[in-house]
């Protein structure tokens, strides 16, 4: 076991995929059984030591690993497939490499699928035919809302459990693997009994090529079949590039018209006139189902005798110039021996054609077949793609026509390419390109202008919105104050609306901050007159009255409100301001011929101070006194008082 496990881990890729049984891959999963082997990979079954259960482990095929482009793309689409999270759709729990070859981890299904089911039972019923079709769709919508398209959708990839349940296995694989071949060969991987027109075509799959392969699953279940049955597989390609599928009711002589609409336009040539997204197929299913009596859905018949189907595995062609892994049917052939059921025994010709010349019939036939084959869908239809960027719409289009190209001219701006110049073509030039395929050609249409709107007063979340919905790419946002704006919307652009700039050309919008809060001076104590100043300079009012002090000089701030540390007040409010008128003059009492201890006390009553002077003091009176009585003074001043 030990020696196996490293081989696993570091062995090289030739390792036989039944020596991996037993091995350990990426110390986590230990490989106990082979349960599949396709046309990408091997599938076993492991036990994901980590966390204790069975997992499905896909190891791709040693061949895809030789590409240098495959498993950066397998690493892409195995993430693309694990953001889908829909219970109709097999989740992939991890992904990486063992010995250079890339791996998938996944659920693992115990059950059958959906083509075990057709084979057991040819045709359903419409209504377990509608049930899978529904359940498949249900699982495509969820895949291509995450942007991830399945293209490989066939019976093989639709997985049915032991309780019943439908799960979509294998996303995004067929592109990681087509990719890379359609880069190194030229071809396209995916099963050409399911394949759309245009794939089939041009390589090119989305949404809708899904909703084509899983209205042929609808036309099996149904019918017992596929369109073309009996077809080869150029054949078949042939067809349903250049022709409608036949309605199912010309081979199941009961299905209702509404099945043949049904199928006719869930499997539309054109890939415009198909349901445009998996919802859509799914809600055009339930209306038909809708339309159609209780009666038939549970209705089915008995297989023709003569009809025989048979599966046997796959095998890799070129169908229109693009290889493909593909159901072959077994051909049943008649040997000479065998008499024709239901008829007399034909007699034996006495004559016989040589073997010679049947062969060379045969041959001549296959040589013809072949240059008509290379000449309409091989290699010598297609036609490599000149260079013409840079070149004049003009240029390019006589330089298309004298090579026999199909062309479309598209127009698209362009930043850097001049207007009227060729800025690409679709495919890129050096690629190979069917000849009855259009070629794109893309011309400039010049750098794209687009006229200024007015967004004043709206909100800047609105004003984004709408620029950028009108393709400005380059704007630029400030805030700015405004007592007139509120905050949050546009004050103005510049350049101003109604000029028409380049997309990309500066734009800036001016946002309202809302009014400009004002830092509230210090006044308290400085000249009245400058304080008035220094409030009308920062966009205040100044209120002011005036008041006695004893303190602050006269014409000094003695207080204001509000205060400093007060919050900031806005353009245009105001502050108060009390001015000082300095002291209060008061009216000084007359005293004169009172007694002098009658006289100070007086006025002190008043508020003044006293001083003496006695000149003779004879009879303790006020002789005289400064100020006099009835003037006025500074309330606290001194009084002169002469006793004589």
């Amino acid at each position: 076991m030990e020696s196996n496990q490293d081989q696993s881990n570091t062995g090289s890729t030739s390792v036989d995929p039944d020596q991996l049984i037993g091995t350990l891959v990426d110390d986590r999963y230990l490989i106990d059984a082979r349960l599949a082997r396709g046309g990408m990979a091997v599938v076993y079954r492991a036990i994901d030591k980590r966390l204790d259960r069975p997992v499905a482990l896909k190891i791709m095929h040693p061949h895809l690993a030789e590409s240098p482009q495959f498993n950066t793309r397998f690493r892409r689409e195995a993430r693309a497939a694990a953001r889908i999270s829909h219970a109709g759709v097999v989740p992939v729990y991890d992904q990486g490499e063992n010995c250079g070859r890339g791996y998938l981890v996944m659920e693992l299904i115990e059950g059958s699928n959906l083509r075990s089911v057709l084979n057991s039972n040819k045709r359903l019923t419409l209504a377990d035919a509608f049930s899978y079709c529904a359940r498949i769709l249900e699982a495509l919508s969820a895949a291509h809302a995450v942007g991830v398209v399945h293209r490989d959708i066939k019976p093989e990839n639709v997985l049915i459990t032991d309780g019943g349940a439908t799960k979509v296995v294998d996303f995004g694989l067929a592109r990681a693997v087509s990719d890379v071949s359609l880069s190194a060969t030229g071809s396209i991987f995916g099963t050409v009994a399911y394949l759309a027109p245009e794939v089939a075509q041009s390589g090119i799959a989305d949404q809708r090529t899904d909703i084509y392969a899983t209205g042929l699953i609808l036309f099996e279940m149904l019918t017992g079949r596929l369109p073309w049955p009996n077809e080869v597989p150029l054949q078949s390609a042939y067809w349903r590039v250049h022709n409608d599928l036949p309605a199912p009711s010309s081979l199941v002589d009961w299905l209702p018209t509404e099945i043949d609409d049904l199928i006719f336009a869930l499997c539309a040539r054109n890939p415009q006139d198909r349901p445009q997204t998996a919802s859509d197929a799914l809600i055009l299913l339930e209306k038909t189902k809708q339309t159609l009596p209780e009666r038939l859905l549970g209705q089915d018949l008995p297989l023709p005798d003569k009809e025989t189907v048979e599966s046997s595995g796959t095998r890799s062609i070129q169908a229109l110039g693009k290889t493909a892994v593909i159901q072959t049917p077994k051909v049943v052939v008649h040997t000479s021996n065998e008499g024709v059921r239901g008829g007399a025994e034909e007699p034996r010709r006495s004559k016989k054609v040589p073997a010679v010349v049947l062969t060379i019939v045969l041959l001549l036939g296959a040589i013809g077949a072949g240059i008509w084959w290379w000449a309409e869908y091989g290699p010598g239809s297609y036609k490599e793609v000149p260079s013409l960027a840079g070149e004049t719409k003009k240029s390019a289009e006589q330089t298309l026509e004298e090579l026999g190209f199909i062309s479309n001219f598209k127009e698209e701006y362009s930043d850097t390419v001049p207007q009227g110049v060729v800025i690409e073509t679709q495919p890129n030039a050096g690629m190979q390109i069917h000849k009855d395929e259009e070629l794109a050609v893309i011309i400039s249409a010049g750098i794209k202008t687009l006229t200024i709107p007015d967004l004043q007063g709206k909100p800047i979340a609105e004003a984004r919105g709408l620029l950028g919905n009108a393709g400005f790419s380059n704007v630029q946002i400030e805030e700015v104050y405004s007592e007139d704006v509120p905050e949050g919307q546009v004050v103005q652009l510049s350049p101003h609306p109604g000029k028409i700039i380049a997309h990309n050309e500066k734009l800036t919008v001016e946002v309202s901050k809302g009014r400009e809060p004002i830092d509230i001076p210090n006044l308290v104590g400085s000249e009245t007159a400058g304080a008035q100043q220094i409030l009308e300079d920062a966009g205040l009012k100044a209120v002011v009255s005036e008041e006695y002090s004893d303190t602050v000089p006269e014409g000094q701030v003695i207080s204001q409100n509000p205060m400093p540390d007060a919050s900031a007040l806005y353009r245009g409010d105001s502050v108060e301001i009390v001015s000082s008128l300095g002291p209060e003059l008061v009216e000084v009492p007359a005293v004169r011929g009172m007694a002098i201890e009658n006289a100070e006390t007086k006025l002190k009553e008043a508020g003044f101070e006293v001083e003496i002077q006695r000149i003779a003091d004879l009879l303790g009176l006020v002789g005289s006194q400064s100020p006099g009585g009835g003037e006025l003074a500074r309330k606290g001043s001194v009084v002169t008082l002469n006793v004589v």
